[in-house]
């Protein structure tokens, strides 16, 4: 799941940092074994533990079915920037976890899809609200960047 999208300002970047904490090696680990699912440029990267990747998949199939069967339909004045819902994702119309992090005033909004880290504008009925038992397992999307690494010179 990848998608060229330009990068937020630094405010929105702030916003979404907000949402995570720092989380440590598991004991006796020297690393974390990792997979890149979003790329931005080398200066904005994600990543996702591989230690976590199976809950992971198991959580976003189990919302998919529930979604899937369910209502769950928002309108424009309930959403708010910051709110945590469920977003079908363009490339394989899945419902995944996302954060609004912006909104344009013509009924389109700027998500971030917090397990993966990609972002993508969606209309109104593409999003519907996050069904509470969704909520608890933590952001799977690491926000990371590579060092001493200068942008190619054209």
């Amino acid at each position: 799941m990848m998608t060229a999208n330009k990068p937020g300002d630094e405010q929105e970047t702030e916003k979404i940092q907000s949402h995570y904490t720092e989380q440590g090696l598991p004991l006796g680990e020297k690393y974390h074994n990792l997979y890149c699912s979003a790329v931005t440029n080398p200066g904005l990267f994600f990543m996702v533990r591989w230690e976590t990747y199976n809950d992971l998949q198991d959580l976003m199939d189990q919302m998919n079915d529930f979604v899937s069967m369910q209502g769950l339909c928002l309108d424009e004045e309930s959403v708010e920037i910051g709110d945590k819902v469920v977003c079908q994702f363009t490339k394989d119309n899945r419902w995944y976890r996302a954060e609004v992090i912006a909104h344009n005033g013509r009924g389109t909004y700027n998500m971030f899809f917090v397990d993966y880290g990609e972002r993508e504008w969606h209309s109104i009925d593409h999003l519907k609200t996050l069904p509470k038992q969704f909520e608890d397992f933590p952001f799977q999307a690491l926000e990371c960047s590579l060092a001493h690494i200068d942008p190619a010179s054209m």
